[in-house]
């Protein structure tokens, strides 16, 4: 028995830990002694697990490095995402928001919609772009978004739009992520007799997503330690996250193992939650 087909053997059992594998090792490989699975199994490609404060130095921050800059989505007001299997069940008033969120800043607006065509997107962008005056707006390929009258009308102000494709959806995290603290931010609160499945908690009012956006613009972001309404009231702050970002990306590529090689072993997440606007890799993972 070789090395080479204990270890075949091994990756077909699927587990790793001596105390799992021992007694089947054995039958397999009848007379192999117990220092002899333990040596096989030292020498066997192990994940790296980094600690908290060593991952921090490969967390790629998401920013744009000039001002103006923001991503946009749908937020379907109809079915949670508990009840996507219910055809039937009611949808909110308004049927849809369409979010935007300031790359640098944070700060998020929401304009009602009722329903997703090129004319009701159309009447959105003319009063979001008219106020904000974004230079680029990146979003998933939604068609109403994508016809021919809105990317004239977004042209004609000189705002660039950058379409992210479904399979390249972790470009558009930052927003994902905001639309879940708005999910996570309209529940009951500790004292409330309500469960958050009561029905009032399904969907966003037009009310309550006034309230939940004064208090998430007026509140301290982790990712900026500004608030949202702060920065988008003076530029001078944005201008300072800007360059912190930038000298950040400056030195990450100094670090020798940040940027990966073909061939290199690595662990894959798929991330369902982390820090808001943060990706991150792990080099020499399994």
């Amino acid at each position: 028995m070789s090395d080479i087909e204990i270890n075949s053997f091994i990756d077909s059992l699927r587990f790793r830990s001596f105390k799992k594998i021992k007694s089947k090792v054995k039958q397999r490989f009848p007379g192999i002694a117990d220092a002899k699975i333990r040596d096989i199994l030292k020498k066997r490609i192990h994940d790296k697990r980094l600690k908290r404060e060593r991952k921090r130095i490969y967390y790629v921050k998401v920013f744009s490095p000039f001002i103006g800059s923001w991503m946009c989505d749908i937020f379907d007001n109809g079915r949670s995402p508990l009840r996507l299997n219910e055809p039937n069940s009611a949808s909110g008033d308004p049927r849809y928001w369409y979010i935007f969120i300031n790359v640098n800043t944070r700060f998020a607006v929401s304009y009602p919609m009722n329903d997703k065509t090129k004319e009701s997107i159309n009447t959105v962008l003319r009063l979001f772009v008219d106020k904000y005056k974004p230079r680029k707006l990146t979003s998933d390929e939604e068609s109403g978004l994508v016809a021919k009258v809105n990317l004239e009308f977004l042209k004609s102000k000189k705002c660039g739009l950058y379409i992210i494709t479904e399979k390249n959806h972790t470009a558009l995290s930052l927003i994902d992520r905001f639309i879940r603290t708005l999910r996570d931010m309209n529940t009951p609160g500790n004292e409330s007799p309500d469960s958050s499945t009561d029905d009032k908690y399904k969907h966003i009012s037009r009310q309550v997503m006034i309230e939940l956006l004064d208090i998430y613009n007026d509140t301290i972001h982790t990712s900026t330690g500004q608030k949202p309404i702060d920065m988008m009231n003076d530029s001078k702050l944005e201008e300072e996250y800007i360059i912190k970002c930038l000298d950040k990306k400056h030195r990450q590529q100094g670090i020798e193992d940040f940027n990966l090689k073909v061939g290199q072993l690595v662990r894959y997440f798929i991330v369902k939650s982390s820090a808001p606007g943060s990706l991150t890799h792990e080099p020499g993972m399994t």
